[in-house]
């Protein structure tokens, strides 16, 4: 069908990248792949971990790390990835995260962030810049396929499409 895809995920208009220093922050999707987001120590781009359902974490701090090519994994606190067997999987998937697919930057340096984010339509979300990938149940497998096929991307002459991903080498 027009516009159908053999990618994972859906593409997400892109509502900008510009630092901010307060909040809220109004997005026309939810949840963002992209848009104005915090920039500071400890606001954004924040520490790469598994945040806790009881965390405050929420796109103005995460959208900075989309913008350095990160790994968003969010759950909503309805779903079983809120749960105590929820959260040590996402603990495992975190552990045995791969190094960035162009620039191979490591596990931990900005990827991957898992949050809670109750403001979508499916329990689970995956997304890098501009692009969505919604699950109903948890799959690590299609979610780091998802990440190292469409975090870093090279253009049609070798260039990496999402260039702020090197900024944090």
């Amino acid at each position: 069908s027009p516009g159908s895809s053999t990618r994972l995920g859906f593409p997400e208009d892109d509502m900008g990248r510009n630092h901010i220093t307060t909040t809220p922050v109004n997005y026309l999707f939810c949840p963002p792949a992209s848009g104005n987001h915090l920039s500071g120590q400890g606001i954004g781009p924040i520490t790469p971990r598994v945040y806790k359902p009881s965390d405050k974490v929420g796109p103005p701090n995460w959208i900075h790390n989309l913008e350095h090519g990160a790994l968003v994994v969010l759950y909503r606190n309805d779903s079983p990835g809120a749960a105590t067997a929820g959260q040590q999987a996402f603990q495992a998937f975190f552990d045995s995260f791969p190094d960035s697919p162009v620039c191979k930057v490591p596990k931990g340096v900005i990827s991957p962030v898992i949050a809670r984010f109750d403001d979508m339509p499916h329990p689970y979300a995956a997304i890098v810049w501009d692009r969505v990938l919604y699950l109903d149940t948890w799959d690590p497998d299609v979610v780091r396929q998802f990440y190292l096929t469409e975090s870093e991307r090279l253009d049609s002459e070798g260039a990496l499409e999402l260039a702020d991903a090197v900024h944090i080498l």
